[in-house]
């Protein structure tokens, strides 16, 4: 592998970075959609439980 100048040492930090980022994002707010989906689950049921 060739050396690499600086400058891309330091794009490739923060592609890196951002793309844990972005992945973190992804998960958070999947998690909380399914957590939303499951109180709504909850609410009808107890809506029929009546």
């Amino acid at each position: 592998m060739r050396g690499q100048p600086a400058g891309m040492d330091k794009l490739i930090d923060l592609v890196s970075t951002l793309v844990s980022g972005a992945v973190i994002a992804v998960l958070a707010a999947w998690l909380t959609n399914r957590a939303r989906n499951h109180q709504e689950q909850q609410a009808e049921i107890g809506a029929l439980r009546v």
